[in-house]
């Protein structure tokens, strides 16, 4: 057993170790270090902690440990523009424990434990697409020849990725979050579960289950434990359904039997297309207030294009008691402005009577 005490460092190879004391155990081919550790992997890579284990095998290190206050970098250097040079840039990765392992000189696998964060640079075709920087209560990242492959958060997971310029079709900032958040970085994978949500410009998509590609920018959401896929425009009523496809960039979206209120009523789809910037044209739609998911009575339509803060345009209309039509217009066009005094069609309100039956 060595004990080393003040200033220590030790050189093995490509790696340097800095701290305050440590003690090596030869017979287990470890090390065990305290106060302002800095293990340095090379030039591009390192850990720092307060407190950290080393365990060797074969003379390369087989695992490190941080016990407390863990920080880990590993230094890059990309383009922004292809004709452009070449800038440093840094991935970092944070929490109060973290333990890495290795596989011969590169590092295979880091676990981070409790408040867990990490920054890391997305590229695409050798050139900077953005920065990703997200957190949780562990991440773990999976690593291949010391290139990040896949990256698992989970408690609380929260995310922010910030666009490159016009090296992405993504044009701000997209915030994202979930209990559980699992990225396949070679494949531009995302897989968001648990209170999931996507938050884009004035957009917010949350659901149950949500998977982003973004190499197409398109969004997929579903159904899982009642949180149903919704998507919802900032000044303007949820839509919710059961599915929902969604286009980050062109902005465009499908949800399959969907469903929102509106000015105390409620809309029904059995598919709904919104279009830029922020229309919706709904397939089998059904407009009435009541608020029971197959309704008593509703105006029906074979097709009905929403302009939020606008109109309502259904043609042909007609009105359904109990799913029997009673009578019908070719074409509707009502109000559609959210609180404001109107004229234009009002929809009938209901009574139930048991010696009569139901009437308006």
């Amino acid at each position: 057993v060595l004990h080393l005490n003040g200033n220590t460092m030790m050189i093995s190879g490509l790696d340097t170790l800095t701290c305050d004391s440590m003690i090596y155990w030869s017979k287990l081919d470890s090390i065990y270090a305290k106060g302002e550790i800095r293990y340095v992997h090379g030039p591009n890579r390192g850990i720092f902690g307060d407190e950290m284990e080393i365990q060797y095998e074969d003379s390369l290190v087989k695992m490190i440990r941080v016990l407390k206050n863990a920080f880990a970098y590993n230094d890059l250097n990309f383009q922004i523009n292809k004709d452009g040079p070449y800038l440093h840039f840094r991935d970092e990765m944070t929490s109060k424990e973290m333990i890495a392992h290795f596989q011969g000189e590169y590092i295979s696998r880091l676990e981070l434990m409790n408040m867990a964060s990490t920054l890391y640079h997305v590229v695409d075709d050798s050139l900077l697409a953005g920065e990703n920087d997200a957190s949780g209560d562990t991440i773990r990242i999976d690593f291949q020849e010391g290139v990040i492959k896949r990256l698992q958060i989970q408690g609380g997971a929260l995310g922010e990725f910030n666009p490159e310029g016009k090296n992405t079709r993504i044009d701000t900032t997209v915030y994202y979050g979930g209990e559980y958040i699992d990225y396949h970085i070679e494949e531009q994978l995302t897989l968001l579960s648990q209170g999931a949500f996507v938050e884009y410009q004035d957009t917010r998509l949350s659901a149950g289950k949500i998977l982003v590609n973004w190499e197409t920018n398109i969004l997929d959401a579903i159904l899982i434990n009642e949180e149903y896929p919704t998507v919802q425009t900032k000044g303007e009523a949820p839509m919710k359904g059961n599915s929902m496809v969604f286009d980050l960039v062109a902005k465009h979206g499908r949800i399959v039997k969907g469903r929102t209120s509106l000015n105390q009523g409620f809309y029904h789809g059995r598919e709904v297309y919104r279009d830029d910037p922020n229309v919706f044209h709904v397939k089998s739609s059904k407009y009435t207030s009541c608020d029971l998911y197959n309704p008593h009575f509703y105006l029906g339509s074979r097709k009905m294009k929403m302009l939020p803060g606008d109109r309502v345009i259904a043609k042909p209309l007609w009105l359904h008691i109990y799913d029997m039509p009673i009578i019908g217009l070719p074409l509707a066009v009502f109000p559609n402005k959210g609180g404001k005094r109107q004229s234009g069609w009002i929809m009938p309100s209901f009574d139930s009577y048991k010696s009569i039956g139901t009437g308006f």
